[in-house]
């Protein structure tokens, strides 16, 4: 919420409950407010895996709640992914699991 008061405030278009305004901030995070009516989770990019919280990782395929908090934690350790193949640095992401996400993902 800090962020967003410093940035000059939500626009009368946002769709203020899109964003997460107790979650954390990083140096170099990109945040996204849709504007209201738009649908936030699937966004032409895809899901950012920067980003996302672990209950909208696990609706990617094959991720379920234990490998969500994986990619969580290793995000928290190593400070985000750099590319979405960077993915498969996450034990238990290899080849065959990135291929069913790598069109659903964006960093």
């Amino acid at each position: 919420y800090e962020l967003i008061s410093l940035a000059g405030g939500f626009s009368e278009q946002a769709d203020e409950s899109s964003l997460n305004l107790a979650g954390n901030v990083e140096d170099g995070m990109r945040l996204y407010v849709p504007r209201e009516g738009e649908n936030a989770g699937a966004q032409a990019s895809g899901i950012n895996i920067n980003t996302a919280t672990a209950e909208q990782l696990m609706a990617l395929p094959g991720i379920g709640e234990a490998r969500a908090a994986d990619i969580v934690n290793y995000r928290m350790q190593h400070g985000g992914f750099a590319s979405v193949e960077d993915i498969m640095n996450v034990p238990g992401i290899k080849e065959a699991a990135y291929e069913k996400i790598k069109d659903k993902i964006c960093v």
